[in-house]
């Protein structure tokens, strides 16, 4: 039976189960609340700082982390629940700038944004394929491991999405003990509990500078490092609209939405935030070995902050045990951006943006051809058997973070039209508000910071002596396709840019508001049946998810 929903101008949401299939709910409370956090922990914290620690300095590395933190990541995971719980819909967040803002803005952002996470795909292959490489001994070829981490991405995600989310619980909970265990042994190291007994405290933060000034000298020299690390802050800290990806897929999604959104931002920053001022307490900017890995192209636990800190403090013998669970952590990291970029790809397909036939979906609810899509871009990973494979981790770093930044912009632009469209129209969001009343105040800032940090992302290039056609390229290729594919939709089904009145912000909602009912009923009866082992893990959950 066909659903017609939407229609615009060059958007027709079109939802037909009976033809193509569909995505199914199978994700809980648990799989989500863990899930939000550990998207975000992937190469970047364990290995990718170091670059950006000797370039830039622990204090500008730490300080960028949490102004970035507090304006643009917090901000980014309010706006994306409080759309998400309203209308938790299979399409995602592009769906809502095609409904909320203008059509062409939903085709550029939601093509941009399969592209990234198709990239992301890549950085993570990419760095399973360097990470395996510190064992030299053993020989592996680098193209066979990411060979073996591309068809287990392709595995997991052609299963029903209950086994890719209890597939990425389990790599999460890796991530988190191992990064909990990285913060225990700095703070009880830095204290004095190491073999040499030395009590360094905070010594190693100001060894080889607090600021280090790049490409001029003083303060704007100092200012510009700082502003740079927003670079890798951005990548690093790229999640939060995760949640808007899988609210298709949520069982229960106004009661799991809400927890995680609350949850996710306090739980994700003890880990970036924390794990990075520990790694600046356990290895100095200027470390000689930390210098002398990064200079090499060393890779794996090799340049990692972390391992050359722990091997410092007289420590040895835990860098292939720290490496083999950094691999874990990266395939896992990877592994969600394959699922978002499959699921971009079939939100695409719903509405006419790419060919229907892409929403088709096996009976377990895995959409099939957007499995094989994503699986063909991700083979450009393979390049790194041919190239430096650090170069080629900076090219993805690069191309990747332009692209959050223009979807975090869209995500701010459409929550901020989506405000004001409920206003207008009467509606109140009664199952989510931002905390302190501080929307739609930290979206326009959220937006502002992302445009600027755009902006100036490739700043550096046009430095004396700093210009390539290659860097330029890489800097700024994304935001030109973006411009290029809104202006593309926008002439060939022209599209208008929606009044408050005119956005559609309520069809599909009744709806789910149906579905919502029969599942609480579903599951309120499932609790009353539960033995007492089962209510006891339910009270557990309620503990650690509330």
């Amino acid at each position: 039976m066909l659903k017609q929903t939407v229609q615009f101008n060059g958007f027709e949401e079109r939802y037909d189960p009976d033809r193509y299939g569909n995505i199914k709910r199978g994700l809980n409370l648990r799989h989500v609340s863990l899930m939000t956090i550990g998207s975000c922990i992937g190469s970047s914290l364990f290995v990718g700082l170091a670059i950006p620690l000797i370039r830039y300095g622990s204090l500008s590395l730490f300080l960028a982390f949490i102004t970035w933190a507090f304006l643009d990541m917090w901000p980014l995971m309010q706006c994306a629940t409080e759309m998400a719980v309203w209308l938790p819909i299979k399409g995602s967040f592009f769906h809502f700038a095609g409904r909320f803002v203008d059509p062409a803005l939903g085709f550029a952002c939601g093509i941009i944004y399969a592209y990234s996470t198709a990239m992301y795909v890549c950085v993570e292959l990419v760095a399973m394929g360097s990470l395996v490489r510190y064992w030299e001994s053993a020989n592996i070829p680098t193209w066979s491991f990411i060979f073996l981490g591309l068809v287990l991405y392709i595995i997991c995600n052609i299963f029903a999405v209950n086994w890719f989310g209890e597939i990425e619980f389990v790599g999460c909970m890796f991530k988190i003990l191992l990064i909990i265990g990285l913060m225990m042994f700095s703070f009880l190291s830095m204290c004095g509990a190491n073999p040499k007994g030395d009590a360094y405290g905070f010594s190693n933060w100001s060894k080889g500078g607090l600021f280090k000034p790049y490409l001029e000298e003083g303060d704007l020299g100092k200012f510009i490092g700082f502003w740079n690390v927003f670079v890798y802050s951005a990548f690093s800290s790229g999640g939060p609209e995760f949640i808007l990806i899988i609210a298709g897929e949520i069982e229960r999604p106004r009661r799991s939405i809400p927890v995680a959104g609350r949850n996710a931002f306090f739980r994700i920053y003890l880990f970036y935030i924390g794990g990075i001022f520990f790694m600046n307490c356990i290895c100095a900017s200027n470390d000689p070995n930390l210098l002398e890995a990064v200079g090499a192209s060393k890779i794996g636990a090799g340049a990692s902050p972390w391992v050359i800190g722990i091997e410092n403090a007289g420590v040895r013998g835990f860098s292939s045990l720290i490496n083999a669970i950094i691999i874990t952590s990266v395939w896992s990291c990877g592994n969600a951006a394959f699922y978002s970029s499959t699921r971009c790809l079939y939100s695409l397909s719903l509405v006419g943006y790419i060919p229907r036939i892409f929403s088709m979906c096996l009976k377990n609810g895995s959409p099939i051809f957007c499995v094989a899509i994503t699986a063909l871009i991700s083979c450009l990973s393979f390049l790194s058997c041919s190239t430096s494979s650090q170069k080629i981790y900076i090219w993805f770093i690069t191309i990747t973070t332009s692209c959050v930044l223009m979807v975090h912009s869209t995500v701010f632009l459409s929550y901020i039209c989506f405000r004001k469209s409920m206003k207008v129209q009467g509606y109140r969001n009664h199952y989510y508000q931002t905390p302190f009343k501080l929307q739609p105040y930290c979206a326009y800032t959220g937006l502002i910071l992302c445009i600027v940090t755009l902006l100036f992302n490739g700043a550096y290039i046009f430095w004396p002596g700093n210009f390539s056609v290659q860097n330029l390229f890489v800097c700024y290729f994304s935001p030109v396709a973006f411009i290029i594919l809104y202006l593309f939709w926008k002439i060939l089904k022209k599209t208008k840019i929606h009044t408050s009145r005119e956005a559609d912000i309520i069809t599909g909602k009744l709806q789910i508001d149906r579905e919502e009912e029969i599942e609480e009923a579903y599951f309120s009866a499932l609790e009353k049946k539960d033995g007492v082992l089962r209510k006891f893990f339910r009270f557990i959950e309620k503990l650690i998810y509330k």
